[in-house]
């Protein structure tokens, strides 16, 4: 008996090491060979629809910036400066016409001047020159030099969700020491609320450029009896549009130190201006 169990144990030993050593019939080879090539294009074909969906979030910034000589841009202006002896805010309003003037290329750049003019909002007085200003084109930075000849960086590429940059990269601390406008860090946020502008100028995509939001002081709701400074910036572009609001505030509230009960004063220099893009002077 122990004999005819070492003979199995044997033959099965031997089929098994037999047919370890034989090679892969053709049909078993080609099976395999299918499976893994499926499984390559299969990876392959995600890989692209993904760098597509990716790239498909990624545009330049020429997208949102529209400028041709001779065209018309309107805006109303919401100006708020502060009443004498710091007593309160004023607030006053406007309306804005942007002139694009003629184009100059160079190789590195296309630049334009922007003539702006102003008038009341009920149209009552003429279009009065207020300044001009610079627009050069980059190939990934779009620069605003304004009637102060202070240079921004406005735009960049590539535009996309959470992309940032140094705006104001050209402002020095060691130049202007204590200027509210060092050390801006620009960021993109796709699709603005401002579905009521939106509507407004026929925008179908809005670009929030969100440049400093800083509240020094009383970081709460306005309280007299608190110190508060407030630094705040946003341009928010639309496409094949471009501007269609741009918000500036910088204003300081000093407490009155000697009676906490008793209104202190804003300081002088303090304002806030904020441009909104209107379809024309008539419709707003």
């Amino acid at each position: 008996m122990g004999n005819k169990n070492q003979g199995r144990v044997l033959i099965s030993s031997n089929w098994l090491r037999d047919v370890l050593s034989r090679p892969l019939s053709a049909s078993i080879s080609l099976t395999l060979y299918l499976s893994l090539t499926a499984f390559f294009l299969l990876t392959a074909s995600c890989n692209k629809t993904e760098m597509e969906n990716y790239g498909a979030t990624i545009q330049p910034y020429q997208n949102y910036l529209s400028l041709q000589p001779g065209e018309l841009s309107y805006y109303r202006l919401d100006s708020t400066v502060v009443a004498p002896f710091g007593a309160s805010l004023l607030l006053h309003r406007y309306l804005v016409k942007d002139s694009v003037g003629k184009m100059t290329i160079t190789d590195t750049d296309t630049s334009f001047s922007v003539y702006r003019f102003m008038t009341d909002t009920l149209l009552q007085q003429p279009w009065v020159y207020s300044s001009t200003y610079r627009m050069i084109l980059r190939k990934n930075t779009a620069e605003r030099i304004d009637e102060q000849n202070r240079r921004f960086i406005i735009l960049a590429s590539p535009v996309k969700e959470d992309y940032n940059w140094e705006g104001n990269r050209y402002f020095s601390s060691d130049i202007n020491p204590g200027d509210f406008y060092y050390g801006w860090v620009y960021t993109y946020h796709m699709d603005s609320d401002l579905s009521a502008v939106k509507s407004t100028i026929g925008a179908t995509d809005l670009l929030s450029v969100d440049q400093v939001d800083i509240t020094n002081g009383n970081p709460g709701d306005f309280d007299p009896s608190l110190f508060q400074e407030i630094i705040y910036a946003r341009e928010v572009y639309g496409r094949a549009v471009g501007l269609v609001q741009k918000t500036v505030t910088h204003i300081t509230y000093q407490a009155n130190q000697s009676n906490p009960n008793a209104f202190g004063y804003y300081q002088q220099e303090s304002f806030r201006f904020q441009l909104t893009r209107i379809k024309s002077p008539t419709e707003y």
